[in-house]
């Protein structure tokens, strides 16, 4: 009795190439969308957030090849019928549907274990396409959405936001982004003041047509900027109140000429 093509023997070096063709290897340049943040944040000399993200796209590689060998595994028999997918290497009869389904299973549960180590949030990201009733909305777009942000805008002439600190991290979703984003859209003018503002923080905001202003109008610890928290607000208070004056002017102007 011949031998099932299914199920047979096949040497390790052929077995891992299968297993790599069924991958779909080709789609992992996709997971290159991740470094998107790292880039336009230029955070790249950052080895801790480079390995992160690294990481990640590894453990997207292992996820999307594990969720490609179960789908094949689903599909065999239409696949081998099929004009070109009959050549995959599970419907061609070169990987048996055991070492499949043990390397579909090693594959999800590494790929899904170094999530949860990454985080909480980039697991459930990555479990998102394959649930049908479940999304992952980040927290700013919850908050504004229950408060009726959007009706709010509609009748405003100016937004202004703020956080702790604008910084390279606000373009990972911080609300002071969300916020310029939202008004950007309106075509509102936005100002998002924080506590401190780096050059990183304000190429953030001025790429979403925001103005970042501090309440820090000069260099200082921590300590010394708790102990004079009153006098600072009140200071930047009165530098976003000249700031809007000077552009109410400006457009007064330039409404009338």
């Amino acid at each position: 009795m011949s031998a099932d093509p299914l199920t047979s023997v096949l040497p390790a070096r052929s077995v891992a190439r299968a297993l790599l063709a069924e991958m779909r290897p080709r789609q992992w340049t996709k997971n290159l969308i991740l470094f998107a943040p790292l880039l336009f944040s230029l955070e790249l000399g950052r080895l801790v957030d480079v390995v992160r993200t690294v990481a990640a796209a590894v453990l997207f590689c292992l996820l999307s090849g594990g969720v490609y060998i179960v789908n094949d595994l689903h599909d065999l028999n239409r696949d081998r019928l099929h004009d070109t997918r009959r050549h995959r290497p599970l419907a061609a009869g070169q990987l048996s549907r055991r070492v499949a389904a043990v390397a579909a299973a090693v594959l999800l549960v590494v790929g899904l274990g170094g999530a949860v180590i990454l985080g909480t949030g980039f697991a459930l990201m990555c479990l998102t396409p394959r649930l049908r009733s479940f999304d992952l909305i980040p927290g700013v777009e919850l908050v504004m959405q229950e408060t009726g942000f959007d009706e709010h805008l509609a009748h405003a002439d100016l937004v202004v936001t703020g956080e702790g600190q604008v910084d390279a991290q606000t373009a990972f979703g911080k609300t002071a982004l969300g916020v310029a984003r939202r008004a950007a859209a309106a075509g509102i003018p936005c100002l998002a003041v924080g506590g401190s503002v780096t050059t990183e923080g304000a190429a953030v905001m001025v790429a979403e047509g925001a103005v970042a202003v501090p309440v820090l109008d000069r260099p200082m610890t921590l300590d010394e900027a708790m102990n004079e928290v009153s006098s600072l607000v009140v200071a930047a208070g009165e530098r976003l109140a000249r700031i809007v004056e000077i552009g109410g002017a400006v457009a007064l102007r330039g409404s009338r000429s």
